[in-house]
């Protein structure tokens, strides 16, 4: 990835198929994953929570992977077991969880060398080293350069480490495993390159092998660009643009972007507190958030210098208190009630909070669907419906998104149905509620077909069926 967009255009249409497949060059533990065996990614705490290590390098190994059979973990153990202070630098590295990930992922990345295609591939991807100097980015790269050239022994040039983190952090997936406690991030030798847009005409996934899978989500013509999203597309424009360029280093202005509506979707509109109907709208996007107005687009009142930014960030604050614990429909329904006031229905805030809910609804002792009342399941079909318009909106075709929210959809009209005939309804009604219910069962399906198996949607979609 980036911030010149490398562009893929199709040379013929394509009606969701697979567009790109792509094998991982170089993965690893994200520095903010939680501790994980460094060969299979499964977990190294046994029963009485001590954490298990190889034996030539100490570094975390799981029981389960055999030290002769090793794959993943070879490139760091053996430059730290070939250190003489390898066992020292790999019982420091444990206190700093964060740095041991970070330099794992340089040595697995100068492991490439041995074969000059793949590092020739990987050098080859865009590192922003210049745009990182003098920042937290480069602070981090220049620690785990410490340790790669002074404690581990590595005859390699300072630049050439910081180049190597450069490209990680640029070019990076981050891949969630059902299977592993942590997070992993990998790269790819063109899988990074499709351009960006925050409303993509691609979807991703990824294998249990964390090859690459890259469809158009919705039909294109020969001549089109195949985009992917490289951000959060249920975030406001303000945070997209903002996480954009810290992470990737370039400033997105993309339809969407340019937009204030964020394309009819609302996710970053406040109520207005003047006249109570209208909505509060930033009157240029692409401005700095500090200098930008924010405008309702029904009665013009301004809103004070930095209102929008402050209410979004205590909003976002209160939330993490709330997902600190476990969290609860009563918490998520008093949260809905008291910033409707000033959030837009459609708010990101009230997105999270509702998808939150309507997972919740149906699956939550105590709200198990044959305990929901029909306020609650209406209350969950409405919820439904406020996610499904927004995703229309911002993530056309197939996506997860879509594909969740339809099954949710599907099992609130299946137990209406249910409580119908518990309830001596007419027979004709009934069936109606059923045959709305399948309708929307096949559409989940339709979006969640081309989820792996070892993924949650995956194994919602073989339930589906």
């Amino acid at each position: 990835m980036s911030s010149k967009n490398e562009e893929m255009i199709l040379e013929e249409e394509v009606q969701k198929y697979i567009t790109l497949q792509d094998e991982v060059l170089v993965s690893g533990p994200c520095r903010d994953s939680s501790i994980v065996c460094l060969n299979c990614y499964g977990s190294i705490q046994d029963e009485n929570e001590d954490i298990s290590v190889c034996s030539r390098c100490g570094l975390p190994l799981c029981g389960q992977c055999d030290e002769s059979e090793l794959n993943l973990h070879k490139p760091e153990c053996h430059a730290l077991s070939s250190s003489k202070r390898g066992k020292r630098t790999s019982l420091a590295l444990l206190d700093n969880v964060s740095l041991l990930f970070e330099v794992v992922l340089v040595l697995r990345c100068l492991h490439l060398r041995d074969i000059p295609e793949n590092w020739s591939h990987f050098l080859g991807l865009t590192s922003h080293v210049g745009e990182r100097r003098d920042s937290e980015l480069e602070a981090r790269a220049l620690e785990a350069s410490e340790v790669v050239i002074r404690d581990i022994g590595i005859e390699i040039p300072r630049e050439e480490v910081l180049n190597i983190c450069g490209i990680l952090d640029t070019n990076s997936f981050e891949i969630p495993l059902p299977s592993s406690p942590g997070t992993i991030q990998a790269i790819y030798k063109i899988g990074c390159l499709p351009e960006h847009n925050c409303i993509p005409t691609g979807h991703r996934c990824f294998e249990s092998d964390l090859s690459l899978v890259l469809r158009a989500s919705v039909d294109l013509k020969a001549g089109d660009h195949i985009t992917i999203t490289y951000t959060d597309s249920l975030w406001p424009t303000m945070e997209r643009r903002t996480h954009l360029l810290y992470s990737k280093h370039f400033s997105c202005i993309c339809e969407r972007c340019r937009d204030p509506t964020e394309k009819g979707s609302f996710i970053g509109a406040l109520n207005c507190l003047k006249c109570g109907v209208g909505r509060i709208l930033p009157e240029n996007p692409l401005e700095d958030k500090n200098e930008t107005s924010w405008i309702c687009i029904d009665c013009g009142y301004v809103s004070p210098q930095g209102f929008a930014e402050d209410t979004y960030n205590q909003v976002a604050q209160v939330i993490q208190g709330m997902e600190s614990g476990e969290i609860n429909p009563e918490q998520c329904n008093r949260f809905i009630t008291l910033y409707s006031k000033i959030l837009n229905s459609q708010h990101a805030h009230m997105l999270d909070v509702k998808h939150t809910l309507l997972h919740l609804l149906g699956h939550h002792e105590g709200y198990l669907l044959g305990d929901l009342s029909n306020y609650l399941l209406q209350l969950k079909e409405d919820i439904a419906r406020c996610l499904l318009q927004v995703a229309e909106k911002i993530l056309p075709g197939i996506s997860r998104l879509r594909g969740t929210t339809l099954y949710e959809l599907y099992l609130t009209y299946q137990q209406r149905a249910l409580n119908w005939k518990g309830e001596g309804k007419k027979q004709e009604e009934i069936l109606a509620a059923f045959r709305t219910a399948k309708d929307v069962l096949s559409q989940s399906i339709q979006y969640l077909q081309f989820e792996p198996k070892h993924q949650p949607e995956g194994q919602l979609a073989e339930r589906a069926q």
